[in-house]
């Protein structure tokens, strides 16, 4: 995949502290290449269907921690907030299954 390395995928102890890499790998851009080369992906590694829901969260997930607008941000009562609920227990969880 274009822009993922092993530095993405096997970082060592400084590489860890860096958030571009994560960023990269979160993104939906990985997520649209999972879907565009599927079955090779799936002839190698099996079924990426639990793998593309994970990488749809992490990247919602990024997405509202690093929003810089108003309109996005966190708000007691807002779908952000709840998203972050809903994220909180499925990291509790580790349930895989996208429900959004």
């Amino acid at each position: 995949m274009p822009h993922i390395s092993r530095l993405h995928l096997d970082p060592n102890g400084f590489e860890k502290m860096r958030v571009g890499p994560s960023l990269r790998l979160f993104s939906e851009e990985v997520l649209k290449r999972l879907y565009f080369y599927g079955i090779q992906v799936e002839k190698a590694c099996g079924p990426a269907r639990k793998t593309e829901a994970f990488i749809l969260r992490m990247s919602e997930f990024v997405n509202i921690m690093i929003s810089r607008c108003a309109k996005t941000g966190l708000r007691l009562d807002s779908a952000t907030a709840a998203y972050l609920t809903e994220f909180l227990i499925f990291l509790t969880n580790g349930r895989l299954e996208p429900t959004i």
